[in-house]
Protein backbone atom coordinates (compact mmCIF):
# COMPACT_ATOMS: atom_id res chain seq x y z
CA UNK A 1 0.00 0.00 0.00
CA UNK A 2 1.46 3.60 -1.04
CA UNK A 3 2.58 5.07 2.03
CA UNK A 4 0.18 8.55 0.99
CA UNK A 5 -3.72 7.40 0.87
CA UNK A 6 -3.69 10.31 -2.35
CA UNK A 7 -0.88 8.33 -4.44
CA UNK A 8 -1.64 5.14 -6.10
CA UNK A 9 0.96 3.04 -7.93
CA UNK A 10 -0.09 0.43 -10.14
CA UNK A 11 2.01 -1.62 -11.77
CA UNK A 12 1.45 -2.93 -15.59
CA UNK A 13 2.89 -6.34 -16.62
CA UNK A 14 3.17 -7.46 -20.51
CA UNK A 15 5.12 -10.09 -21.72
CA UNK A 16 8.51 -9.67 -19.86
CA UNK A 17 9.04 -6.04 -19.57
CA UNK A 18 6.76 -3.72 -16.77
CA UNK A 19 5.11 -0.46 -17.42
CA UNK A 20 4.71 1.70 -14.07
CA UNK A 21 1.88 4.04 -13.92
CA UNK A 22 2.04 6.31 -10.60
CA UNK A 23 -1.00 8.79 -9.49
CA UNK A 24 -1.25 10.98 -7.17
CA UNK A 25 -4.42 12.79 -6.66
CA UNK A 26 -6.51 11.10 -9.83
CA UNK A 27 -3.75 12.42 -11.99
CA UNK A 28 -0.66 10.85 -13.57
CA UNK A 29 2.36 11.78 -12.11
CA UNK A 30 4.81 9.31 -13.24
CA UNK A 31 5.11 6.83 -15.94
CA UNK A 32 7.85 3.92 -15.73
CA UNK A 33 8.93 0.70 -18.05
CA UNK A 34 11.13 -1.53 -16.91
CA UNK A 35 12.81 -3.89 -19.48
CA UNK A 36 14.84 -6.88 -18.08
CA UNK A 37 18.46 -5.52 -16.90
CA UNK A 38 17.41 -2.16 -18.01
CA UNK A 39 14.78 -0.20 -15.81
CA UNK A 40 13.89 2.99 -17.11
CA UNK A 41 11.61 6.27 -15.48
CA UNK A 42 9.67 8.10 -17.10
CA UNK A 43 8.68 11.61 -16.37
CA UNK A 44 6.85 14.22 -18.42
CA UNK A 45 10.56 15.68 -19.19
CA UNK A 46 13.45 12.79 -19.38
CA UNK A 47 13.75 9.34 -18.63
CA UNK A 48 16.80 7.82 -16.20
CA UNK A 49 17.92 4.41 -15.48
CA UNK A 50 18.98 3.38 -12.46
CA UNK A 51 22.35 3.59 -13.28
CA UNK A 52 21.77 7.56 -13.89
CA UNK A 53 22.27 7.69 -17.47
CA UNK A 54 19.09 9.26 -18.96
CA UNK A 55 17.08 7.63 -21.62
CA UNK A 56 13.43 8.10 -23.55
CA UNK A 57 11.57 5.63 -23.80
CA UNK A 58 8.10 6.03 -24.37
CA UNK A 59 4.79 4.37 -25.29
CA UNK A 60 1.66 4.82 -27.11
CA UNK A 61 -1.56 2.75 -27.27
CA UNK A 62 -3.25 2.80 -30.43
CA UNK A 63 -6.53 1.79 -31.82
CA UNK A 64 -8.23 1.35 -34.97
CA UNK A 65 -5.41 0.34 -37.28
CA UNK A 66 -4.19 -3.02 -38.56
CA UNK A 67 -0.79 -4.51 -37.85
CA UNK A 68 1.37 -3.05 -41.36
CA UNK A 69 -0.45 0.43 -40.53
CA UNK A 70 0.55 -0.31 -36.29
CA UNK A 71 4.56 -1.30 -38.05
CA UNK A 72 4.65 1.90 -39.40
CA UNK A 73 3.50 4.16 -37.11
CA UNK A 74 6.21 1.90 -34.87
CA UNK A 75 9.04 2.35 -37.18
CA UNK A 76 7.91 6.44 -36.90
CA UNK A 77 8.28 6.26 -34.00
CA UNK A 78 11.14 4.76 -33.15
CA UNK A 79 13.14 6.84 -35.43
CA UNK A 80 11.34 10.38 -35.00
CA UNK A 81 12.32 9.75 -31.35
CA UNK A 82 15.60 7.80 -31.60
CA UNK A 83 14.05 5.46 -28.51
CA UNK A 84 12.20 2.11 -28.29
CA UNK A 85 8.51 2.95 -28.27
CA UNK A 86 6.04 0.09 -27.21
CA UNK A 87 3.05 -0.12 -28.68
CA UNK A 88 -0.42 -1.63 -26.68
CA UNK A 89 -3.04 -2.32 -29.09
CA UNK A 90 -7.06 -1.54 -28.02
CA UNK A 91 -8.36 -3.26 -31.09
CA UNK A 92 -11.29 -5.34 -29.95
CA UNK A 93 -11.41 -3.70 -26.05
CA UNK A 94 -13.85 -1.70 -26.45
CA UNK A 95 -15.59 -2.14 -23.22
CA UNK A 96 -12.48 -2.43 -21.23
CA UNK A 97 -11.38 0.72 -19.39
CA UNK A 98 -8.07 1.72 -20.56
CA UNK A 99 -6.66 0.60 -17.65
CA UNK A 100 -6.90 -2.39 -17.98
CA UNK A 101 -6.23 -2.45 -21.60
CA UNK A 102 -2.39 -1.13 -20.27
CA UNK A 103 -2.83 -3.84 -17.30
CA UNK A 104 -3.26 -6.46 -20.20
CA UNK A 105 0.00 -5.02 -22.18
CA UNK A 106 1.02 -5.33 -25.83
CA UNK A 107 -0.72 -7.99 -28.04
CA UNK A 108 -0.42 -8.88 -31.76
CA UNK A 109 -4.44 -7.79 -32.30
CA UNK A 110 -4.33 -4.85 -34.33
CA UNK A 111 -7.82 -3.91 -36.72
CA UNK A 112 -8.84 -1.47 -38.70
CA UNK A 113 -11.50 1.00 -37.77
CA UNK A 114 -13.30 3.77 -39.29
CA UNK A 115 -11.84 6.35 -35.89
CA UNK A 116 -7.84 5.65 -35.40
CA UNK A 117 -6.61 6.81 -31.82
CA UNK A 118 -3.86 7.51 -30.32
CA UNK A 119 -2.99 7.67 -27.03
CA UNK A 120 0.46 8.94 -25.48
CA UNK A 121 2.11 7.58 -22.60
CA UNK A 122 4.99 9.33 -20.95
CA UNK A 123 5.90 11.55 -23.49
CA UNK A 124 7.53 15.06 -22.75
CA UNK A 125 5.97 17.91 -24.57
CA UNK A 126 8.68 18.18 -27.03
CA UNK A 127 8.30 14.61 -28.13
CA UNK A 128 4.51 15.34 -28.37
CA UNK A 129 5.11 17.89 -30.94
CA UNK A 130 7.61 15.94 -32.61
CA UNK A 131 5.05 13.46 -33.22
CA UNK A 132 1.85 15.55 -33.62
CA UNK A 133 3.90 17.43 -36.42
CA UNK A 134 5.83 15.12 -38.05
CA UNK A 135 3.05 11.99 -38.55
CA UNK A 136 3.67 10.15 -41.56
CA UNK A 137 0.61 11.00 -44.06
CA UNK A 138 1.88 9.14 -46.56
CA UNK A 139 0.96 5.35 -48.53
CA UNK A 140 -2.67 5.81 -47.00
CA UNK A 141 -1.88 6.28 -43.13
CA UNK A 142 -4.60 7.94 -41.89
CA UNK A 143 -4.09 10.65 -38.73
CA UNK A 144 -5.72 9.67 -35.36
CA UNK A 145 -7.42 11.21 -32.78
CA UNK A 146 -4.61 12.24 -30.61
CA UNK A 147 -4.97 12.38 -26.96
CA UNK A 148 -3.04 11.30 -23.60
CA UNK A 149 -3.37 9.36 -20.18
CA UNK A 150 -4.95 10.99 -17.62
CA UNK A 151 -5.89 10.22 -14.34
CA UNK A 152 -9.30 10.89 -15.47
CA UNK A 153 -10.00 8.72 -18.71
CA UNK A 154 -7.90 5.78 -17.42
CA UNK A 155 -10.92 4.88 -15.92
CA UNK A 156 -13.08 5.07 -18.72
CA UNK A 157 -14.08 2.30 -21.04
CA UNK A 158 -12.46 2.42 -24.40
CA UNK A 159 -16.34 3.03 -25.85
CA UNK A 160 -16.41 6.31 -23.75
CA UNK A 161 -12.98 7.15 -24.48
CA UNK A 162 -13.08 7.24 -28.28
CA UNK A 163 -17.54 8.52 -28.16
CA UNK A 164 -15.63 11.61 -26.39
CA UNK A 165 -12.16 12.01 -28.37
CA UNK A 166 -15.20 12.26 -31.51
CA UNK A 167 -17.26 14.82 -29.93
CA UNK A 168 -14.19 17.07 -29.18
CA UNK A 169 -12.73 16.55 -33.02
CA UNK A 170 -15.65 17.51 -34.14
CA UNK A 171 -15.96 20.66 -32.42
CA UNK A 172 -12.28 21.70 -32.91
CA UNK A 173 -12.61 20.35 -36.67
CA UNK A 174 -16.51 22.42 -36.99
CA UNK A 175 -17.71 18.83 -38.17
CA UNK A 176 -20.74 18.82 -35.81
CA UNK A 177 -22.75 16.03 -35.47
Amino acid sequence: MPLDPMCDETVYPYSKPVCTVKTYDDRVIEISLEIPRRPVYLNPVVAVSREGEEMSSVGVLICGYDQEDARTIKAFLDKTLDTYVFIVSASRKTDMKIIDILEKGPEECFEDEKTKILMFLGFSEVQTHMVLEGFPDSGGLKRPIFCALTGQNRHWPLRELVEHLQAEHRQWTGKGG
